[in-house]
C-alpha cells in the first residue's frame, strides 16, 4: 500500500539509497524483495523517530503504523465512471465488469479478475480508510501468458497467472477491462486467448483533436511570431537594462532568495526548520519543527504517546489558552 502512495515515494528513494550503501552490489530483483519486506517497517521506523525533531499530518502517523486486521467486503464498487464487480458476482452476468488492466513500471500492462473488494482501516483518530481490490493476474510472459498483435491487440491466456504474489492494487490506480473469448475453432479451446479490450469512464467521450477547435476565436491568431516577440521586447527595454521578470506564478509568495550552501527543501516540506542542534534534515511530508525538542526527546517514543503530542501540540490547540497543556480533555 505504501508503494502506490505518492506522498512516499521520495522515502521510496531514500530506502534505494540506504539499501545500495549497505549493499553496493544489490540486483534489481534483490532491491525489489527488500521493498517489499523491510520498506514499510523501516518508513514506520524512520518517521517515528523524526517526530521527536518535526511535525508530520495525523494521517500520516496512523498510516506508517499498517491497517488494522479486520476489513469489510462488498461485491460492488462505483468510482471514477466505472463499475466495479467481483468475479464471484459477475461471471455469469451478461455484462462484464470484473476486469482490470494496471500499467506495468515496464511499459507492459497487467490484466486480471477482481476477486473480492475491500474496504481496510487504520489505527488512530483520524479514521483513515483505504478501498483496495485483491485480484489475480494473468501471466505476463510474453508468447506465453500474453501476445501483442501488431495492430496492438492483446491477448492474455485465462490458464496462466502471474507467478509473483502481488494481488492488491488502489482503486485509482487501475482501469476497467473487457475480456472477449475467441470463437472455437478446430482444436483449440474458447479459453485459450482472451481479448483484451479496455473500458472507457462512464461521463467520458472520445473525440478528435478537431472537435477541440475553439471555433469563438477563429477570426484572430492566438499564437504571434517568435519574431516579432523578441522585436516588441527588445523595443521596449532601455539600453543597459534587464529584461523583466516573469509575472508570479500562482501560489508563490515573493521571489526566490538564493541562500549559499543552503540544501533544497525535500519534497513536502512546508518550511525551514529551526536549527537545534543535532537535528536532522526536514523529513518528506514533515509540517515543521516540532514545538517542545527538548521535552519530546525525553518522552517516549511509542506510538500512543506521539498521536497524544501531535495532538498537545497542533496549532488548533496552542491558540487555546483556556486548555491544559499537558491534559487532552483539561481546562484551566
Amino acid at each position: 500500500m505504501m508503494l502506490n502512495c505518492e506522498t512516499f515515494a521520495p522515502y521510496e528513494r531514500m530506502f534505494e539509497e540506504y539499501m545500495t550503501r549497505s549493499i553496493p552490489d544489490i540486483t534489481p530483483v534483490a532491491m525489489q524483495k527488500a521493498k517489499d519486506t523491510n520498506f514499510a517497517e523501516w518508513c514506520k521506523d524512520y518517521i517515528n523517530d523524526a517526530t521527536q525533531f518535526y511535525t508530520f499530518p495525523m494521517w500520516m502517523l496512523d498510516f506508517v503504523q499498517g491497517p488494522r486486521r479486520n476489513y469489510r467486503s462488498w461485491p460492488i464498487y462505483h468510482t471514477r465512471g466505472y463499475t466495479f464487480h467481483t468475479h464471484n458476482h459477475g461471471q455469469n452476468r451478461k455484462t462484464q465488469h470484473y476486469g482490470v488492466c494496471v500499467p506495468g513500471t515496464n511499459e507492459t500492462d497487467y490484466y486480471g479478475l477482481i476477486q473480492e473488494i475491500m474496504m481496510v482501516e487504520y489505527h488512530g483518530d483520524v479514521g483513515l480508510k483505504v478501498m483496495i481490490f485483491k485480484c489475480s493476474w494473468f501471466d505476463t510472459t510474453e508468447n506465453r501468458g500474453m501476445r501483442i498483435h501488431p495492430s496492438g491487440l492483446v491477448d492474455v491466456s485465462p490458464r496462466r497467472q502471474y507467478a509473483k504474489y502481488d494481488p492488491f492494487v488502489l482503486p485509482g490506480n487501475c482501469d476497467q477491462a473487457c475480456f472477449i473469448s475467441y470463437p472455437r475453432v478446430r482444436r483449440h479451446s474458447a479459453d485459450d486467448w482472451w481479448a483484451c479490450a479496455k473500458i472507457i469512464p462512464r461521463g467520458i467521450r472520445e473525440t478528435s483533436e478537431i472537435a477541440l477547435t475553439a471555433w469563438q476565436d477563429d477570426r484572430r491568431d492566438q499564437v504571434a511570431e517568435s519574431s516579432w516577440v523578441e522585436t516588441h521586447m527588445n523595443s521596449t527595454r532601455a539600453p543597459g537594462t534587464q529584461a523583466a521578470s516573469p509575472p508570479m506564478p500562482p501560489g508563490a509568495t515573493g521571489p526566490a532568495v538564493y541562500h549559499a550552501g543552503s540544501p533544497p527543501m525535500p519534497l513536502g516540506a512546508t518550511g525551514a526548520a529551526p536549527n537545534h542542534a543535532g537535528s536532522p534534515s526536514m523529513p518528506p511530508g514533515a509540517t515543521g519543527a516540532a514545538p517542545n525538542h527538548a521535552a519530546s526527546s525525553s518522552r517516549s517514543n511509542s506510538y500512543p504517546q506521539m498521536t497524544l503530542n501531535a495532538m498537545l501540540n497542533s496549532p488548533a490547540r496552542l491558540s487555546q489558552p483556556h486548555l491544559h497543556p499537558d491534559k487532552l480533555n483539561g481546562a484551566l
